[in-house]
């Protein structure tokens, strides 16, 4: 059986070896992009080897954790950060509206409890069948435009696809 990956932004454990001019101590990481790298340090002591590894694994691991989207965060926090993201750009100020509107009237009340791990196709399908049948086709489009704006699952394009000149 397969040994199971390193968590993402985790080491494995540091090894240390001597060489000519000191110390080495190595270990792997596992990035954010799940790639997983092996990353070594120099010193004079084994204790300095340590340390200087120790630090460039924290330094590695600095990132910009509100653009991290876990499994167990809730979909109304993964809306409130993709709007303030959307909001810094060059969105037309109706359009920041429109999004918004949504997110507070369609969005956040029907899934916005959810984990993000529970947001599948399936649940979405299920949502945008219900703002059709509710709001009508072009409110379900822009619903369906900004749940794929956060990057979720997406569902089939079978219904509330957009008509030819729409």
């Amino acid at each position: 059986m397969a040994r199971p990956p390193l968590g993402l932004g985790t080491s494995g454990s540091v090894r240390t070896y001597r060489t000519p001019a000191g110390w080495r101590a190595r270990t792997t990481y596992r990035d954010y992009d799940g790639v997983t790298r092996e990353v070594q340090r120099h010193g004079p002591t084994k204790a300095k080897a340590e340390r200087a590894l120790a630090e460039a694994i924290r330094d590695r691991a600095r990132y910009d954790g509100g653009a991290e989207i876990k499994a167990d965060m809730r979909v109304v926090t993964l809306a409130e950060a993709w709007f303030r993201d959307v909001s810094a750009g060059d969105r037309s100020p109706s359009t920041l509206a429109q999004y918004r509107y949504r997110l507070d009237r369609q969005i956040i009340p029907a899934l916005g409890e959810l984990r993000v791990r529970e947001l599948t196709p399936g649940t979405i399908d299920r949502h945008l069948t219900a703002v059709t049948a509710k709001h009508g086709a072009a409110a379900a489009r822009t619903v369906r435009s900004v749940l794929s704006g956060h990057g979720w699952p997406r569902r089939s394009q079978r219904r509330h696809r957009p008509q030819p000149g729409a």
